[in-house]
């Protein structure tokens, strides 16, 4: 019997206590945005909600899929319950994903992209790119980061610079000479490649040589041939100090094909080389062409 009063008695304290805690729980401060309902579509579109229960006016607010915002905003209205709120000015935190134009929302994108309604078109225009934007993010998936400036040959794109500059040697610096002057299928083609330029270059190969490109003269130089569509072969680099030179050969004209898979036909070509400068990702080459050949099949 003591023991049932003692058990009665410690289970109404416990009651008692959590009553309490439940009491005391601090009101929420902002709501909570169902990762489903930020997805957008081409056909849809997507309407900036604030989170906060306790502040206003701010710059940044999740992207919400118009067709939940009403919930949203009756559930922001219900847990502000008329306040008197502070304001806010915070920059977007990364990531965000890009749903909305002018909000933060998860994507990898840069804060430039949102900040102050400045764009990177601007950045993008002012550097000597075109600016071509990001794709729109699938429903339920986060954006992947895009490069959304088309930059001019041998420049790189920088979300806080715009384009610049990462291949500083002219293409005329460098020399490419090759023979003979007229070929067939047996030939063994010599090109030499020589650096003119003050400062180191390295070749971008496939297959360990330079040589894997050649294009044909039509109406200008458009229809390109590999030797190489069909292998897959590692791509590497080969320093060239500045005044020196190196020599190549190959003798698989009758590998080079263009991407339907057509051999090389009879015409005028030349060696299409791509160089970048010393400690340079290859991503970002020139390209540097050879003198004409004439192949004959």
């Amino acid at each position: 019997m003591v023991c049932r009063t003692v058990f009665a008695g410690l289970l109404t304290t416990a009651l008692a206590l959590a009553a309490c805690a439940k009491e005391e729980e601090p009101p929420p401060t902002k709501i909570k945005v169902e990762p489903a309902d930020r997805s957008c579509e081409e056909s849809e579109q997507c309407v900036a909600v604030e989170t906060s229960c306790v502040a206003s006016g701010c710059e940044c607010g999740i992207a919400v899929n118009q067709a939940h915002a009403a919930k949203y905003k009756e559930m922001l209205a219900a847990c502000r319950e008329g306040k008197d709120l502070e304001t806010c000015d915070f920059q977007c935190e990364t990531p965000f994903t890009k749903c909305f134009r002018g909000a933060c929302v998860l994507t990898k994108e840069p804060q430039e992209v949102f900040r102050r309604g400045k764009g990177l078109s601007d950045l993008c225009a002012s550097t000597g790119g075109e600016f071509t934007g990001c794709p729109e993010c699938p429903p339920g998936k986060v954006c992947k980061a895009c490069v959304p400036c088309d930059c001019p040959p041998r420049h790189r794109w920088y979300a806080r610079s715009g384009c610049r500059i990462v291949v500083k040697t002219e293409s005329d610096e460098i020399q490419v000479r090759a023979r003979p002057a007229k070929a067939r299928p047996k030939s063994k083609m010599t090109v030499v490649v020589k650096n003119n330029a003050k400062r180191a270059i390295r070749l971008v190969t496939t297959c360990k040589t330079p040589l894997s490109n050649v294009r044909q003269k039509e109406d200008g130089w458009e229809v390109s041939w590999s030797g190489y569509y069909d292998r897959k072969c590692r791509r590497s680099t080969i320093r060239l100090k500045p005044g020196k030179s190196r020599r190549f050969a190959t003798r698989n004209l009758r590998r080079f094909k263009s991407p339907s898979g057509e051999p090389l036909g009879a015409g005028t070509y030349r060696f299409e080389l791509h160089y970048t400068e010393d400690k340079i990702s290859r991503r970002h080459s020139g390209i540097v062409y050879s003198n004409e050949f004439e192949y004959t099949p």
